[in-house]
């Protein structure tokens, strides 16, 4: 016994040296992986038995109702999407054409600008004609009268006082106290010139006094009117006897100026009586609108007969 428990403890100690010797280490037995995802093989099986038996019924044509109902439930789906994506596109194409779009806006309203301008020349130059030719009419209607046809080219002073200037002067023969008349009758009178232009006191004005006469039913009523400033003339110092109306014409008499007989002054549009129970006077509305002239013909003188 003792020999047996002694030949055990050395081989024991061998084992161990042996052991330590060569650096072997206790072997371990392989652990199974943990937390890998395992796919049951049943459902691969199913799986490709469906795919298979979907694709034998489309192929037999046993499909084609649920396939046809799908296309038709998803068409507006599909055709929305398209128009979507075509909108998009048109978009895209067009914006490299908005810089296009702004020059030719531009080069469009250049040339508006420029027929707006040829249509205002053009408009003005027809109504300067047709002046002209009113003028000259109005030239020819009185052949007795040597005249020079001149253009309103300002007005000086206040609105009370206001002279017109006109661009003809002492070189077209224009003199101090000749009258200036239009197409309606009388405009006024030369009161200053200069060797290009002249100024000229219209009948309004309340420095101008005109000798006139009222062509009456069976008379002339002879006497004068003056300037107030405002859009009517006054004739003062009517005889209480004198049988003037609303609606008798006042033409010039010719007394006491360089400014011929017969041309007209206006009309009378009121007569009032006045405090001293002797005169009347009238209101006469001027046959000429001062502030719409743009020509004037000057009489240079009366052509003898």
């Amino acid at each position: 016994m003792r020999w047996a428990l002694e030949s055990a403890s050395r081989t024991s100690t061998s084992i161990a040296t042996c052991s330590s010797a060569t650096g072997s280490r206790p072997v371990k037995r392989n652990a199974l992986p943990v937390g890998r995802p395992r796919i049951p093989l049943l459902a691969l099986v199913l799986g490709a038995g469906l795919c298979l038996l979907l694709a034998i019924l489309h192929n037999n044509g046993l499909l084609s109702p649920v396939e046809n109902a799908t296309l038709r439930a998803a068409a507006p789906v599909q055709l929305g999407l398209r128009r979507v994506a075509e909108g998009v596109g048109s978009t895209l194409q067009s914006v490299p054409r908005l810089g296009s779009y702004a020059e030719e806006n531009r080069q469009l309203q250049e040339s508006v600008d420029v027929l707006q301008a040829e249509l205002a020349r053009l408009r003005q130059q027809s109504r300067d004609d047709a002046e002209l030719v009113a003028a000259a009419n109005f030239a020819a209607a009185y052949p007795e009268f040597e005249l020079v046809s001149a253009n309103v080219v300002a007005r000086d002073g206040s609105a009370l006082h206001e002279l017109l200037q006109i661009d003809r002067g002492s070189a077209n023969g224009v003199v101090v106290g000749m009258a200036v008349i239009s197409t309606g009758g009388l405009v006024g009178r030369v009161v200053d010139v200069v060797e290009e232009s002249a100024r000229v006191l219209p009948i309004n004005s309340p420095d101008s006094s005109v000798a006139v006469s009222v062509q009456g039913e069976t008379e002339d009523i002879v006497g004068s009117v003056q300037g107030t400033g405002t859009a009517l003339l006054e004739m003062d110092n009517v005889l209480l006897g004198d049988k003037i109306t609303p609606g008798h014409f006042v033409v010039t008499s010719g007394l006491g100026s360089q400014i011929p007989r017969g041309i007209l002054v206006g009309q009378i549009v009121k007569v009032r009586d006045r405090a001293d129970i002797i005169t009347r006077s009238a209101d006469v509305r001027p046959a000429v609108n001062n502030d719409e002239l743009k020509q004037v013909l000057v009489i240079l003188a009366e052509v003898e007969s």
